[in-house]
């Protein structure tokens, strides 16, 4: 296998296997890329037809990852991560899609992953979207710790399950940039991807989305500098899960959120 080049802007280095894997699918080695996966891993994908949030395309061990791998028609597109965080054998990341000619971003990416004892990847969760605007270095190049960004998601998590939608966007700064999945309304985002610019827009779409009774669970989490990136879930009121998602959230220096962006599916996928 070939030494892997991909290139990470801010947060941590790609551990080996996934640097080796991005680089082998996106040189159409598919089994290379299956090579990276341990023998049970979970490969959870986005189908490559639907809306984004479609349930996810699900291979059970590397065999299964290996077959899907051969089938996956050559894409026009190449990976480069934009924020990575490890934390023992939790890794989670944002990154772009972009032309492979012409280097223009195509697509935003989002995964959660967990590593195998042996360092190979043994579960890996995928999202996509349209581009994501702005990236994280631009929304706040500060290599500093505003705040514990954790505890100002939870503020917004708690409120936001809460009904208590001012204390929710209270949560962000007033020039916040916040990019959801597609609303199962579409008057409260509009058809496809939503994205809410500034406070007061946000507070107006809170209140249309208006009160649900789900519950949100944060399962992993890790910052760096101003940057988190998390894994969480979404349970109904009797605590079945309902799907899972992975967020960035960016700090401004006053601690509020300055850019969140998330994706999420339905059903969840469970994690090791």
């Amino acid at each position: 296998m070939t030494t892997p080049t991909t290139r990470v802007e801010l947060g941590d280095p790609l551990p080996a296997e996934l640097a080796a894997y991005y680089d082998a699918i996106d040189a159409g080695r598919a089994g290379d890329a299956a090579a990276c996966f341990s023998d049970d891993a979970t490969y959870a994908v986005p189908p490559p037809d639907g809306i984004e949030t479609d349930p996810r395309s699900v291979c059970n061990g590397r065999s299964e990852i290996a077959s899907h791998l051969d089938q996956r028609a050559e894409r026009p597109h190449v990976h480069t991560i934009v924020l990575c965080t490890v934390e023992g054998q939790s890794v989670a990341l944002e990154g772009l899609l972009l032309d492979r000619h012409s280097g223009e971003a195509q697509a935003s990416f989002a995964a959660s992953l967990q590593l195998a004892g042996d360092g190979t990847i043994g579960r890996y969760l995928a999202y996509a979207s349209p581009v994501v605007h702005p990236q994280p270095a631009v929304a706040n190049p500060s290599a500093a710790e505003p705040g514990v960004a954790i505890d100002k998601i939870h503020e917004y998590f708690h409120a936001l399950d809460d009904s208590r939608f001012e204390d929710a966007a209270g949560c962000f700064s007033l020039d916040t940039l916040y990019s959801h999945p597609p609303y199962k309304d579409p008057t409260v985002g509009g058809p496809g991807r939503a994205e809410f610019r500034g406070r007061a827009e946000l507070t107006a779409a809170f209140h249309r989305r208006g009160a649900q009774r789900i519950d949100h669970r944060i399962v992993f989490h890790a910052q760096r500098g101003p940057h988190l990136l998390l894994e969480g879930i979404v349970n109904d009121d009797a605590g079945a899960l309902l799907g899972s998602f992975v967020s960035q959230a960016t700090l401004d220096e006053a601690g509020l959120i300055r850019r969140y962006a998330s994706w999420y599916t339905q059903p969840g996928v469970g994690r090791r």
